[in-house]
């Protein structure tokens, strides 16, 4: 609806110029005046022709909200400024552009967190009450965007009589539901208050005017009551010399109803419907709980206590950070009455929360780690409001600090920890989808899956069936069930790596017939620079290690000491002519070294020629085989037993014809291959040094045997190189 509202406004502005001069020694620098009226102007025709539901101009509604940011939470100019333009970016043509032209950072930066909020309301309905002040608090990175949604929404609250009973009753239900908590979750407890009272007038008037006027017909009785009760009261504080006041108040209307439906009791039922306050100021603040406790036991020594009904918040703090003792006695006339005994530092954090003036340094307060930054930020607002307004312009407050909420495309809510990125809510969804995600979507924008996510973006994870998990992931996801779920996969990738590690080395190490393994990894180990054997049996399975490098490693550093006579054939695999391959390639696995006698199968490994073969109950085998490497029946053909490079020294009286003997004795049987040989001709004597391939310990006996019978030969020794 649009009309000429431009008279109206220009009373309107008289009228908020009025309020400004009445705080403007409170509240605002000396130029603070003129950049508040700018903003109003601003709003003003950004609004202008607007009406509210009452009929009167839209600009009303934000002028009474920059009083409530002002008056009732104590916030100054930036935030003034911010409640007046809170809805130019909702419902105005008006562009974040043309507002930080315009205004400072910071109270475009307050706006544009008021913006998500709104946006983030579509999902309201999507989730429980109770997660949603959670998604309030945590996508704000400025205390001061929830406090002016409150003064927001109260103003709203004021004026629900002229809204539809539907919109009335989501009204009443966002208030009792979300702002009433968060406002007394945030120490705002005189707003807390009339939010409740105005949700019960609009959702049950007849109960609301019933208890407002049995409240207003007791009146006068209640101030004699409550006279007559303190009398006692104050001649045994006085005589004590208590520095002291009291105040009574009246509960709230809707409290009240609240005990008359706990307790299923009527109006005149309920016993505590007033309180008595006694605030005190201690002689020494560290004893102030001290001196609470003895003005409660003289209390109780004037009238009967009701014991379960103490409450002792002095040592146990609630988590607002209230703190006071609460004691319940019996009047003369009968009638139980609450007291309740407060420090005047206890007194104004129980009045204005974390807002409160704090004149008590060294307190220690039990409170949890949101009521602490509560609390140190709303205390240097309220002490010292150019201070706090310049220290909240570089503060990023997220006030629960552990966890964050986004919306599915589906608007439905997901708690994340706080950092968490676009990967980090794939695995929360569901781990199959964050295995094969590529990207992310955030409010709409194409982002990399390291994004890290804020409070109320929207996500969608893109996918994709080729891709696979990446370990450079493990440098950015940092929810648990991200991370055990990427250790696992790459642990069971790295056993598969090692096992396939391990059939390589085997291969290269019967093709360049190495024996001494240990010695030979050991030797790769160093040159390779790998920490550990498993390291570099996973770097080779995941074809990190050129087999090349490898081979001329090892013709360098390592001496070829076996060989190995036997050859195979293999059955399944078929040729193009479709006729058996008898020529393959075999290589003896080197963990579990098959020998002719045993049942054996061979391996295909990927990328890899050669056929592999293992006993057939290796348990490499299996694991190999479960990795999806091919199998391959393979069978004995032809073979001679593995023979070992052997060592002979033969010396004796040297003579002619004597190292022709000892020759012809082992080329008779044994392949030779002389290395030296040394002749003492002064002394006539010899020295044969050979090196030769032997089958087993019997060859030697037999070969030792025939070389000691040579005449003149003194000495044969013979062993393994």
């Amino acid at each position: 609806m649009s009309v000429n509202t431009t008279a109206q406004t220009r009373i309107l502005r008289t009228y908020f110029e009025q309020f400004l001069d009445l705080h403007k020694d409170t509240f605002y620098q000396t130029d603070a005046l003129k950049h508040i009226l700018e903003a109003f102007d601003f709003a003003a025709e950004a609004h202008k022709n607007m009406l509210r539901f009452s009929g009167e101009p839209f600009i009303s509604h934000p002028i009474e909200v920059a009083k409530i940011v002002a008056e009732k939470i104590g916030l100054g100019t930036k935030s003034v400024i911010a409640a007046l333009l809170h809805d130019v970016l909702e419902k105005t043509e008006t562009d974040t552009e043309l507002l930080k032209k315009r205004f400072e950072p910071r109270v475009v930066k307050i706006l544009e967190g008021l913006q998500r909020i709104k946006k983030s309301e579509f999902f309201e309905n999507n989730t429980q009450a109770s997660v949603f002040r959670q998604i309030l608090l945590s996508m704000s990175d400025d205390i001061r965007v929830i406090l002016i949604k409150i003064a927001d929404k109260l103003h709203n609250l004021r004026t629900a009589v002229y809204l539809s009973e539907q919109m009335r009753k989501k009204a009443v239900s966002d208030i009792l539901n979300i702002y009433a908590p968060l406002a007394h979750r945030l120490g705002l407890y005189e707003i807390k208050t009339e939010m409740e009272d105005l949700c019960l007038m609009y959702s049950n008037v007849a109960v609301y005017n019933s208890i407002r006027e049995k409240l207003d017909e007791s009146e006068r009785d209640r101030e004699q009551f409550i006279s007559d009760f303190l009398n006692p009261i104050r001649s045994v504080l006085e005589k004590h010399q208590f520095e002291y006041r009291i105040e009574s108040r009246t509960k709230s209307i809707y409290s009240i109803w609240k005990k008359m439906q706990a307790q299923h009791v009527p109006f005149e039922q309920v016993y505590d419907i007033f309180a008595v306050r006694i605030i005190f100021k201690p002689e020494n603040v560290a004893d102030e709980s001290a001196e609470a406790q003895l003005i409660g036991d003289q209390i109780c020594s004037i009238y009967e206590e009701k014991k379960d009904r103490t409450r002792n918040w002095l040592t146990n703090t609630k988590d607002t950070g209230y703190k006071a003792l609460h004691i319940t006695v019996k009047s003369k006339q009968g009638k139980w009455v609450e007291v309740q005994i407060r420090s005047e530092a206890m007194h104004e954090i129980a009045e204005y929360g974390f807002a409160a003036h704090t004149k008590y340094k060294g307190i220690e307060e039990k409170k949890s780690e949101f009521d602490r930054k509560v609390r140190d930020v709303l205390h240097l607002l309220h002490e010292d409001k150019l201070t706090a307004t310049d220290f909240l312009d570089n503060l990023k407050i997220n006030l629960f600090t552990s966890e964050i909420f986004v919306f599915t495309p589906g608007g439905e809510p997901i708690s994340l920890p706080k950092s968490a990125t676009a990967l980090d809510l794939a695995f929360k969804i569901h781990t199959e989808l964050a295995l094969r995600s590529i990207a992310a979507k955030v409010n709409g924008a194409a982002v990399g899956l390291d994004t890290v996510l804020k409070s109320g973006d929207v996500v969608e994870i893109i996918a994709a069936k080729h891709q696979n998990p990446k370990k450079e992931w493990m440098k950015f996801v940092i929810s648990q069930k991200a991370l055990s779920t990427l250790r696992r996969i790459f642990r069971e990738e790295r056993l598969r790596f090692i096992a396939e590690g391990k059939a390589k080395i085997n291969f290269i190490f019967s093709t360049e017939r190495i024996d001494n393994q240990k010695h030979a990894v050991s030797v790769l180990k160093q040159k390779l620079h790998l920490r550990n054997d498993n390291d570099f049996y996973a770097d080779l399975g995941e074809g990190k290690i050129d087999k090349t490098h490898i081979t001329d490693i090892l013709k360098h550093y390592c001496t070829e000491t076996k060989a190995r006579f036997w050859s195979l054939k293999s059955f399944g695999r078929k040729s193009q002519h479709n006729s058996t391959l008898i020529n393959e390639k075999f290589e003896i696995a080197e963990c579990c070294t098959p020998t002719p006698s045993d049942n054996i199968k061979g391996l295909l490994m990927q990328g890899d020629t050669k056929i592999h073969v293992h006993r057939k109950s290796c348990t490499v085998l299996e694991m190999l085989e479960s990795f999806g490497h091919e199998s391959v029946e393979v069978q004995w053909v032809s073979y001679s037993s593995i023979s070992e490079l052997t060592r002979l020294s033969i010396s004796g009286k040297d003579r002619i014809g004597i190292l022709s003997k000892i020759v012809n004795v082992l080329s008779s049987d044994y392949e030779v291959n002389i290395r030296s040989l040394n002749l003492d001709t002064d002394k006539d004597r010899f020295r044969v040094e050979a090196v030769l391939l032997i089958k087993d310990e019997e060859q030697i006996d037999v070969l030792q045997a025939k070389l000691s019978s040579l005449k003149d030969v003194e000495d044969v020794e013979i062993g393994y190189s």
